[in-house]
C-alpha cells in the first residue's frame, strides 16, 4: 500500500510506561454529574510531554459496543445560519455521545497509530457544514493567506498554518462576544498562536468561543453514526493506491489525487455526510487543535484532548494530494511543515 507523498510521519513514538499502558489520547475532566458516559518539513524537535494525571469521574463502560442511540434526541439538526450575522457559515449541531475511535486492524488503507477504543464526547458542539472557504477567511482576517488562489472565492481556504486557523476561530469569538481559545501574537501570516493559559489541555471543551476540533470531535462528526472507513462505505484495494485510479466510494465523497487534477475545489460539490457535513474526507486536510501523538492507545477514554505539547499539530481528511485513503474515518497525520497548499480547517463551538 502506497502513503500519499503529501504527508511523512516524523512525531517520535511515546513511551507506552508514561501513558497509561499505551493510552496516547489523555482525559479531560468528568463529565458533569447526571450525564451519560506534497512533502513537509519539521517545525521543530520538541518532545511530545503527555499529562500524567489520572482519570477521574465516570469511565467509559468496558464495551467495545458503544452506545448507538442518541444520548439527547437527534444527534444534528437541519442546516441553518449562525445566529450572529457577522459570523459566516452554516453550522450543524452536533448532539454530545460515544463511539468507536479508530480502525479495526482489518481495514484496508489501514495506518499505524488508529488504535480503536471507545470515546465518549460530554459535550455537544456545533460544526460549520464545510471547510472555511477563501472568501470568509478574506472577510474575517481582511488577507488571503500566501500562496492561496484568490480567483476562487468559495474553494477551500488553502496554505493556512495552524496559527491562521486558530487566529481565524478567534476572529469568530470576538465577532459574537464570546472567550477568545486562542492566544495569539502578531497578525496576519505572522501570527503565532497557542492555546490560551485557560483553556489549555482538558479545558479545550469549556471554551465557550470558536475554536478548532479536537481529534475526537472530528472523527465522531465524521463518522456521524457510521462504522465504515468512508462515511459511504468500506474501503478497497483501489482507495489505498497512489492516484492511479479512481475509487466509486471515494469519488463520491471526496476531492483526491485521482479526481482533483492537483487544485482544491470549491465546498459543497460532493455528498455530505448523515449530518449534513461537507469534504470531511478530501479537498482540504483539516487542521486540529490537537498535539500529533503517534498512537491513540487503545484505552477508553473521555473528552481526549491529546498532548500538552509536540512538535506537530495533527490533521485530519485527507487533502487532494493525498491518495483516497487518507479520506478514511480513522486516517491522521502530523503536518510536519507549517503550512501545506491542501491545508485546512474548519471551526467548532462547544455548546453549552
Amino acid at each position: 500500500m502506497s502513503v500519499s507523498r503529501h504527508f511523512r510521519v516524523r512525531a517520535p513514538l511515546l513511551s507506552a510506561a508514561l501513558l497509561c499502558g499505551g493510552c496516547h489520547l489523555l482525559f479531560s475532566s468528568p463529565a458533569p454529574a447526571g450525564d451519560s458516559a506534497a512533502s513537509q518539513r519539521d517545525t521543530g524537535t520538541h518532545e511530545t510531554t503527555p499529562d500524567t494525571r489520572p482519570l477521574e469521574g465516570p469511565r467509559v463502560p468496558d464495551s467495545t459496543t458503544p452506545d448507538a442511540s442518541p444520548p439527547d434526541g437527534p444527534r444534528w439538526d437541519a442546516p441553518q445560519a449562525d445566529s450572529g450575522p457577522l459570523v459566516p457559515g452554516t453550522w450543524q449541531t452536533i448532539a454530545k455521545g460515544s463511539f468507536l475511535m479508530g480502525s479495526p486492524g482489518d481495514e484496508l488503507c489501514r495506518q499505524s497509530g488508529e488504535d480503536q477504543h471507545p470515546v465518549v464526547l460530554t459535550h455537544g458542539f456545533e460544526m460549520q457544514s464545510t471547510e472555511v472557504t477563501a472568501a470568509q477567511f478574506a472577510a474575517v482576517l481582511a488577507y488571503t493567506p500566501s500562496g492561496a488562489a484568490p480567483s476562487c472565492a468559495t474553494c477551500a481556504v488553502g496554505n493556512v498554518t495552524w496559527s491562521e486557523a486558530a487566529a481565524y476561530c478567534n476572529a469568530l469569538s470576538a465577532k459574537k462576544g464570546l472567550s477568545a481559545c486562542y492566544a495569539c501574537a502578531g497578525a496576519g501570516a505572522s501570527a503565532v498562536c497557542t492555546e490560551a493559559s485557560s483553556w489549555s489541555g482538558a479545558k479545550i471543551y469549556e471554551c465557550a468561543g470558536y475554536r478548532l476540533p479536537t481529534e475526537a470531535e472530528w472523527e465522531y462528526a465524521y463518522r456521524a453514526g457510521t462504522t465504515s472507513a468512508f462515511y459511504d462505505g468500506p474501503s478497497s484495494d483501489s482507495s489505498c493506491d497512489s492516484c492511479t485510479a479512481t475509487e466509486k466510494t471515494v469519488d463520491a465523497i471526496a476531492w483526491y489525487c485521482s479526481n482533483a487534477g492537483g487544485l482544491i475545489h470549491p465546498v459543497a460539490q460532493k455528498a455530505p455526510n448523515q449530518w449534513g457535513l461537507y469534504d470531511m474526507g478530501g479537498n482540504g486536510a483539516e487542521w486540529c487543535n490537537d498535539w500529533y501523538v503517534a498512537a491513540l492507545g487503545p484505552l477508553p477514554a473521555i473528552d481526549p484532548w491529546g498532548a500538552t505539547s509536540g512538535s506537530s499539530r495533527a490533521t485530519r481528511g485527507g487533502g487532494y494530494l493525498s491518495n483516497g485513503g487518507n479520506a478514511r474515518a480513522a486516517s491522521r497525520y502530523p503536518a510536519n511543515a507549517p503550512k501545506g497548499a491542501d491545508l485546512t480547517f474548519r471551526c467548532v463551538r462547544t455548546l453549552p
